[in-house]
C-alpha cells in the first residue's frame, strides 16, 4: 500500500470531520389545518446525519431583476444505501437543512464507489 492510498483511507475514515448535524427534507403533499392539500418541504423519514460542509465558491449575480447569491458547497456524509435510493427516486425533491440553512442537492457522488462516503454537490438557497 503506497503513502497516497493510506492518506486517502485516513481522510475517509476520520469521524471527527462529520461535525455538523443535517436534516434530510422532502417535497411532499400534505393537508394543512384548513383541509387543503398543499405541497411543501417536510422532514424526511431519512432523519438526520452528521456531515462535513465545505464551501466551494460564492457567486453574486442578478436574476430577473433581483440580486441573489448562489453559494456552492460540498457536503460529505457516511454512506447510506437508503439515502442513495431516495435520491434517485426523488431527485430534486430532496434537500438538506443545517440550522435553517437550506441546501439544494445538485449531484450525489458515492466516493470512489466504495460505499463508505457520500459527497453531495449542493447550492445554498438564500
Amino acid at each position: 500500500m503506497n503513502k497516497s492510498s493510506i492518506t486517502t483511507m485516513n481522510q475517509l475514515n476520520n469521524p471527527a470531520r462529520f461535525n455538523k448535524l443535517v436534516h434530510y427534507e422532502e417535497l411532499k403533499e400534505y393537508q394543512n389545518d384548513d383541509g387543503h392539500w398543499i405541497e411543501g418541504w417536510k422532514k424526511s423519514d431519512l432523519g438526520t446525519t452528521y456531515a462535513q460542509i465545505r464551501n466551494i465558491r460564492g457567486n453574486e449575480f442578478i436574476m430577473a431583476g433581483a440580486a441573489q447569491a448562489k453559494i456552492s458547497a460540498r457536503i460529505n456524509t457516511r454512506y447510506r444505501k437508503d439515502v442513495e435510493e431516495k435520491y434517485y427516486e426523488l431527485g430534486e425533491k430532496l434537500r438538506l437543512n443545517y440550522k435553517g440553512r437550506i441546501f439544494e442537492i445538485e449531484y450525489l457522488n458515492n466516493l470512489e464507489e466504495k460505499n463508505i462516503e457520500h459527497e453531495f454537490i449542493v447550492n445554498e438557497v438564500r
